[in-house]
């Protein structure tokens, strides 16, 4: 691979992190407008994403999370199943509106914690889920914990933004 090549990558992974950062700060302003709140810090979580993206070596901006809801037995069964990492998984939307991941053999993982389910839900309603990779699973405040990898940059998520945010986008960027 040639540093061109790295440079190319990593330019697109950054601007993709600042198309986030500023998506995310747009969102919260609408949200707040509504009485409610983005649960995520969007410069924050942009640098966390940045940061991600460069360690895991990946083409695109992601973010990892942690799902909550998790069985631990269920854990458990994955973990000695001994599944290779960066699965993608499968995704349904439950009755309370959570949206809830499922491996490919069809185990519930578990739900998107708050933080991460105030950035993806505005997503959902206007057509688009990301997709979702198992990244881990650790141990987190004592308990078995699934954490997973959010890829927001995939086939054109920039024109969802846009497309379905282009008012809110003109005139907080003006």
């Amino acid at each position: 691979m040639t540093s061109n090549t790295v440079s190319r990558n990593d330019s697109r992974v950054i601007a993709q992190g600042r198309l986030w950062f500023r998506f995310a700060q747009i969102l919260d302003v609408m949200l707040r407008k509504q009485g409610a709140r983005l649960w995520v810090k969007p410069r924050r979580h942009a640098q966390y994403g940045l940061r991600q993206s460069q360690a895991l070596g990946t083409r695109t901006f992601i973010l990892t999370t942690r799902l909550d809801g998790s069985r631990e037995e269920t854990l458990q069964a994955v973990l000695q199943q001994q599944r290779r990492l960066f699965e993608e998984l499968r995704t349904r939307q439950v009755k309370d509106g959570r949206l809830t991941l499922y491996s490919g053999d069809g185990h519930r993982l578990g739900w998107l914690c708050r933080p991460a389910w105030s950035w993806i839900s505005p997503l959902i309603e206007i057509g688009y889920t990301p997709r979702f990779f198992l990244h881990e699973i650790g141990e987190h405040e004592g308990t078995l914990k699934a954490h997973v990898v959010i890829a927001h940059f995939h086939e054109g998520v920039e024109v969802y933004l846009f497309e379905h945010y282009r008012e809110r986008v003109e005139a907080v960027l003006s």
